[in-house]
């Protein structure tokens, strides 16, 4: 009896150790598929993530090509193809934008374009972004702003080396566009006064284009 005791014992034990194995194996089986699941979801979810990321790259990219294309015109505009005649005003982005805007704003009343000089970041997308930038916030801000022009030739041809600074020049017939012109005849005035009184102090006291001041001055009041 006990004999048969033992090997019913022995049976069960025999049976349940096999069984507890294959019911371990299930388990953990489950568990992996599991965790291959979630690494299959996960890798699926970036490649998706990773797409919109891409998508938005592109729409990013077009949209600063485009605004690139749209602010650099906007930005030459004034400078490109003219020559360096009548009244210029020279400024730089070291000057704090309210005195752009005020300088900027009168410069505009006489027909004076605004020649801004500077390199951020020695990159030229992030200098025009920058004007385009000073231009739009002016505008908000009340200003009448015809814009901002880059004319490194017209700071090299009459020295300027503070700003702000107007410079009233007649420009010889002979001179080519966009070049340095020897000899040209120019007042200028220098320091963050209005435009009026600079043209003023020029039409009165100027050596070489005390006319041209007077010029723009009458035409202006006329």
């Amino acid at each position: 009896m006990m004999l048969r005791k033992i090997a019913v014992i022995l049976l069960i034990v025999g049976v349940s150790m096999p069984m507890h194995a294959n019911m371990n194996d299930t388990i953990n089986a489950i568990r992996d598929s599991s965790d291959a699941n979630k690494k299959v979801l996960s890798s699926t979810q970036k490649m998706k993530l990773e797409q919109i990321s891409t998508e938005s790259r592109e729409q990013h990219s077009a949209l600063i090509k485009k605004l690139f294309s749209e602010k650099q015109a906007l930005a030459q505009q004034g400078a490109k193809g003219k020559t360096a005649d009548g009244a210029i005003l020279f400024v730089s982005f070291s000057m704090p934008k309210k005195m752009i805007f005020t300088l900027a704003d009168e410069a505009r009343e006489y027909d004076i374009p605004v020649v801004i000089k500077g390199l951020v970041n020695a990159d030229f997308r992030q200098t025009l972004q920058k004007i385009a930038d000073i231009i739009e916030e002016g505008k908000k801000e009340g200003y009448r702003m015809n814009g901002l022009s880059m004319s490194p030739i017209w700071f090299e041809q009459f020295g300027i080396e503070k700003v702000p600074s107007l410079v009233v020049t007649k420009r010889p017939g002979d001179c080519l566009v966009q070049t340095i012109c020897a000899n040209q005849p120019f007042d200028f005035v220098s320091g963050n006064i209005p435009i009026k009184k600079a043209l003023t102090i020029i039409a009165e006291r100027g050596h070489e284009t005390p006319d041209v001041a007077r010029a723009i001055l009458e035409r202006v009041h006329d």
